[in-house]
């Protein structure tokens, strides 16, 4: 599974406000945060609720995490008996499948076509690979590597109404670029249909925030590390955010650093020592995929691909080259960035 690069942190501080002064002292029951943790797909995550008791919110959360638990269960690639590998298991004949799965594949299907075939699926051979080539410290040959990308694509995956089936065998998916996005969806779901409003949901860097604290106009969200003394600072609230990319996971070979981060027309990790960070009202599972696909497209292809298909997304490109930092700003990110060194 993809693993976000940074821990993104909220920052509790009350003065974050715009108007730290003006603020009235509410009740302690009313403003007081509910904090949980579980594990989750082998991550950290954390819910935290404003506006309820800690009874009401105890049992929120836990539906919530139940909800995410259920989609590991659907999509995970580690699981045998997972949905996702029933299917590719059943090549080439159709299965029932869950709501959740065809949706998720749904969802997949159009980031393909967005993005050229820069999101993917289908690339498990080669992220499989790519883990020995980590381990080893070498390659792999060319052959291995056409031999890995020659299975069935993502145009092989077909969906009705309630099934499902891969039109080849030898298919392998791999949810890693959307699927904790996803998860993060079903929870925040979980949580609205139960009538939370006001709650952040981090799950290894997959964020999503509803309505702010009672007395602040947004939540906070710092994203370290990206380069030393320079954080990036959001402060929004209702929006999914995602960050993906390869600044600090990669195995250098032969004076070249390789990620983590697969791009799926080499079955090679990227090569781009690049950081992006997608922020967008829509559902979290956009924001991951579209953060993965950002790896590896180049900024201006990403740029209009946002353009053309996601307008009200914005992202932060972060690229290291030669030892040089830049940031590049697509739409009207909600940041704050000190210059880049």
């Amino acid at each position: 599974m993809k693993h976000c690069l940074l821990l993104l942190t909220l920052l509790m501080t009350v003065g974050c406000g715009p108007h730290p002064t003006r603020l009235e002292t509410p009740e302690p029951s009313e403003t007081e945060p509910h904090e949980f943790v579980e594990l989750i797909m082998a991550s950290p995550a954390r819910i935290i609720i404003h506006g309820a008791d800690e009874g009401r919110a105890r049992r929120a959360a836990r539906a919530a995490f139940d909800r995410m638990h259920r989609i590991e269960r659907i999509i995970s690639s580690w699981l045998p008996d997972s949905q996702s590998n029933q299917l590719a298991a059943a090549a080439p004949r159709w299965i029932e499948v869950s709501a959740e799965l065809r949706e998720v594949l749904h969802r997949s299907q159009a980031i393909h076509q967005e993005t050229s075939g820069a999101f993917d699926l289908t690339t498990g051979p080669s992220i499989k690979l790519w883990r020995e080539t980590r381990a080893t410290g070498r390659l792999p040959d060319e052959q291995a590597r056409i031999q890995a990308r020659s299975g069935p694509g993502m145009s092989a995956i077909q969906l009705t109404a309630n099934s499902a089936r891969i039109e080849r065998t030898g298919a392998s998916l791999d949810f890693g670029g959307i699927g904790k996005g996803f998860a993060v969806e079903a929870a925040r779901q979980e949580l609205e249909s139960r009538g939370e409003t006001c709650f952040l949901i981090d799950f290894d860097g997959e964020i999503r925030v509803e309505r702010p604290p009672p007395g602040r106009s947004d939540w906070v969200i710092e994203i370290g590390g990206a380069f030393k003394g320079t954080p990036l600072r959001i402060r929004t609230a209702m929006m999914g955010i995602s960050t993906s990319g390869d600044l600090h996971q990669f195995v250098e070979i032969d004076g070249i650093r390789y990620s983590h981060v697969i791009d799926p027309r080499t079955g090679l990790g990227t090569t781009t020592g690049r950081q992006v960070t997608v922020i967008t009202p829509e559902p979290n599972e956009v924001a991951d995929a579209l953060a993965t696909a950002g790896c590896i497209l180049e900024p201006n292809e990403f740029k209009a691909v946002l353009e053309a298909h996601h307008p009200r997304a914005s992202a932060i490109i972060v690229e290291r080259i030669d030892e040089q930092t830049t940031i590049t700003m697509i739409g009207d990110p909600p940041v704050s960035a000190l210059e880049a060194p």
